[in-house]
């Protein structure tokens, strides 16, 4: 009778623990890719907010920076980071956080996925756990969604360096509308 008590503890035990996993979507994964410069537009729009202006993306491995200016009413933003910390500067604020969308949106109050953008931004899912992918006849994504966002690519053009890029990003998530008109892109 002992034994069918502790087995009984046991696999409930089991059964709770496994009900309590956190079920957010993995992180994506680290970008690997080579290194790059992307210029162009953006647009943000929420329930609580609506900014434009231009964004200056560099990407170095898993590193990056980035630069929005424009007729942001919070005036120019530095972001640099990597997978494991962000720093964001605005003002005369500079704080550094290993939560870069927490960070992001305490700051600025926008929502922005910084660590799925790079892979976004060549028209790639940042995970493998993407759904509703629709490819183009060239094999470039059309759309897909990936943590909560629905992305779509509405053209591509040939970059500089003579690799195939997007031309604008649109990602929807919520209330959330994300928009980035890529001007130029080069490989460093």
């Amino acid at each position: 009778m002992r034994y069918w008590s502790v087995l009984s503890a046991v696999l409930f035990s089991l059964l709770t623990a496994c009900s309590n996993l956190d079920s957010s979507p993995p992180p994506p994964t680290s970008f690997s890719g080579e290194n790059w410069h992307a210029r162009g537009r953006f647009s943000y729009s929420s329930d609580e907010i609506s900014e434009s202006g231009n964004f200056d993306w560099r990407q170095m491995g898993s590193s990056y920076q980035v630069r929005l200016y424009g007729p942001l009413g919070m005036g120019t933003v530095r972001i640099s980071g990597n997978p494991n910390l962000v720093r964001i500067q605005s003002g005369d604020q500079d704080i550094s956080s290993d939560q870069p969308l927490s960070l992001m949106y305490n700051m600025t109050g926008l929502e922005i996925p910084l660590a799925s953008l790079p892979h976004w931004l060549l028209g790639n899912p940042a995970g493998k756990n993407a759904s509703n992918r629709v490819s183009n006849a060239d094999s470039t994504s059309a759309e897909f969604t990936e943590y909560g966002w629905h992305l779509t690519y509405p053209g591509y053009q040939d970059s500089d360096s003579g690799r195939t890029i997007p031309q604008e990003l649109q990602a929807h998530k919520d209330s959330v509308e994300l928009r980035l008109l890529i001007r130029s892109f080069e490989t460093l």
